[in-house]
């Protein structure tokens, strides 16, 4: 099966956010991200077995991004704290047990360095220096319940 683990896209600087971190929204390039990772994801959803679901980390900034690709599927983003800013450990548990499932994930970029190291030591093949710019995806591979490779997108331009 097939997880496609997003970073959110971009957001307004944390500097300049005065409110609690978790409410900061998409900044107008963000929210273009978020557009053209609903096109290209869904492209690669549909082609892997149904049901997809589609999980966030409860930030505005996470569910913002994978909103319009929830909509594209016809599905509802999950909020799941597990995926929030500061919880690789239960990210980890969460995506390990995914390995049956086709699941789209939206997180944070400490959850997604946890996520690739995890793999690396698994040995599975990342094929490159591990990256996780704001909007890339990594698409991970799963057979016979172990994830075997995971494959690169990089943000929309």
């Amino acid at each position: 099966m097939t997880v496609l683990v997003v970073r959110h896209a971009r957001a307004g600087r944390r500097s300049a956010w005065k409110d609690d971190d978790r409410l900061r929204p998409l900044s107008g390039r963000g929210q273009q991200q978020a557009k053209a990772l609903a096109v290209a994801l869904a492209d690669v959803a549909r082609k892997k077995r149904r049901p997809i679901e589609v999980l966030s980390s409860p930030w505005v900034r996470c569910t913002e991004t994978v909103a319009p690709l929830a909509a594209a599927l016809g599905v509802d983003v999950r909020q799941e704290p597990a995926l929030g800013e500061g919880r690789a450990e239960e990210a980890l548990e969460l995506i390990a047990g995914f390995t049956h499932r086709t699941v789209v994930v939206c997180t944070h970029g400490d959850v997604v360095v946890a996520t690739l190291d995890w793999l690396k030591g698994s040995g599975v093949d990342l094929g490159r220096a591990p990256s996780c710019p704001k909007g890339s995806t990594w698409v991970l591979e799963s057979r016979a319940g172990r994830y075997y490779v995971a494959r690169f997108l990089p943000a929309p331009a």
